[in-house]
């Protein structure tokens, strides 16, 4: 898979049914990069857009405000 970042399967269901509760007003929908097709992954790369820029604290990559993960 591509670059080794597959996400394990009990961190993607964790993400999946946290944002089935969630209270966000539109439909998201996490897929694992890794498990994407290639074709697929570059159509991402060419119209992305970035809403936030990740942060990064005591090594580790973090969006969330004030730094939490």
């Amino acid at each position: 898979m591509a670059d080794g970042l597959l996400l394990q399967e009990r961190h993607r269901t964790a993400l999946e049914r946290a944002l089935e509760a969630s209270t966000i007003p539109f439909l998201v929908q996490a897929r694992d990069w890794a498990r994407l097709p290639e074709r697929f992954r570059r159509e991402i790369e060419r119209r992305h857009a970035v809403l936030r820029e990740a942060q990064t604290i005591g090594g580790v990559a973090s969006s969330a405000p004030g730094g939490n993960p």
